[in-house]
């Protein structure tokens, strides 16, 4: 029976990241880049200006006052998207829109609001001194600056970032392929009618959605039956085709616990069987060629603990993404937990502000106490119980 922290290791060791692949901007939000960006062209591309008003050059305005105002002469009006040809020459100026070229000969910008205009004449009652609301060519990116690092994670800003030099298409690294299987004669899906001593199957669309959380692209395999030969010929069917397989129900030791052997049919090497937490003890693990194979507890409680600690760092390192790992917290305890902790426990809980709180129902097989928590309160081996105002440790869901 591994440590939680051996188990970890032997899973990492044992994971094969994904490789690059080239995808369009449109869907490479939440992407990790696998080569760092440089900036094809600078951003501006061109000397603009920030706001609607004139351009001109700021020596023009030396000694306007609202009482002697200084007179320009307006050439031309220049709209965003325009591109101007000549040069603004001493005594005049240009009407420009925001995000306009600023033209040749001009150096600053005046607001319209401060100005009066008519007959082609502007009048300028203030001075204005030279680059006055005037962005540079370049102001924001240079050309050849480094715009995306590699194993950066895209977010819409980045997108946007890359969609404002041109680039179309960006290499990142694959999402990572899991298949899921949910095993157990008594699990019915949702939308048929629940049968005598048949349970819903909570934790196909629970461990898929948390996959999916996490970037994952999930083929979600037909429940079967309590058999060995089924569920390997159904896993070795789909192995070609995905980095990591994900099953659930079936790791114990009773009579219909058939993982193990299906695993061995497979022809996958055995990893480990047994972590020492609770809940989620049998947890199993192979290696079948570069797929990693999981079987975590039926239990749904300990499917989403072996989950969380298990698969969860699994999925952030072969994704390169480590922001995909659980961050840790320490809090005081608000209420008891009266319970002898025999093996290293994990117990729902809900985190806020440095303190945290138990539910009262810390059954195993219920999941609806889970959806009201946000963290799990490690409870070292040995510990008789837990009272108020313990300081405890918090893995952050």
């Amino acid at each position: 029976m591994l440590e939680l922290e051996d188990a970890i290791t032997t899973l990492l060791a044992n994971t094969t990241e994904t490789a690059e692949e080239t995808c369009p901007i449109s869907r490479s939000n939440k992407r990790i880049a696998s080569v760092a960006v440089a900036a094809p062209m600078a951003i501006p591309p061109f000397n603009r200006s920030p706001l609607d008003g004139y351009a001109f050059m700021a020596t023009d305005s030396v000694g306007a006052t609202a009482e002697n105002p200084k007179q320009l002469r307006v050439v031309t009006t220049i709209y965003a998207g325009d591109a101007y040809e000549g040069t603004i020459r001493s005594g005049e100026a240009a009407k420009i829109m925001t995000g306009a070229p600023i033209p040749a000969g001009c150096d600053c910008v005046i607001r319209q609001e401060d100005t009066n205009y008519k007959n082609d004449v502007v009048e300028i009652y203030e001075e204005l001194t030279a680059f006055k609301n005037f962005c540079y060519a370049g102001e924001d990116i240079n050309t050849g600056s480094t715009i995306i690092t590699k194993n950066e994670k895209l977010n819409a800003i980045k997108v946007g970032v890359l969609a404002s030099v041109g680039i179309a298409k960006v290499a990142v690294y694959k999402r990572v392929r899991v298949a899921l299987l949910c095993t157990g004669s008594e699990l019915a899906d949702v939308g048929e009618p629940l049968a005598a001593g048949k349970i819903y199957n909570s934790n196909r669309y629970m461990i898929e959605a948390r996959l999916k959380d996490l970037g994952a692209e999930v083929t979600v395999l037909e429940n079967i039956v309590d058999d060995e030969e089924a569920v390997a010929a159904a896993l070795v069917a789909v192995a070609d085709s995905v980095d990591i397989i994900v099953t659930t129900g079936g790791v114990s030791v009773g009579e219909r616990d058939i993982m193990p052997a299906a695993f061995e049919k497979m022809g996958a090497t055995q990893l480990f069987w047994k972590v020492k937490i609770q809940p989620g003890t049998p947890v199993l693990a192979a290696k079948l060629r570069n797929v990693l194979l999981i079987g975590l507890s039926g239990n749904p409680f300990a499917s989403l603990v072996n989950f969380e600690l298990l698969v969860r760092p699994v999925i952030a390192h072969a994704a390169h993404d480590p922001s995909l790992n659980t961050t840790t917290a320490t809090a005081i305890m608000a209420n008891t937990f009266p319970k002898k902790t025999t093996k290293r426990r994990f117990v729902r809980a809900i985190y806020a502000d440095g303190r945290v709180c138990l539910p009262d129902n810390h059954s195993g097989g219920s999941l609806y106490t889970m959806s009201v928590c946000n963290g799990l309160v490690e409870i070292a081996e040995g510990t008789k119980s837990l009272v108020a105002g313990d300081r405890v440790n918090v893995i952050l869901l």
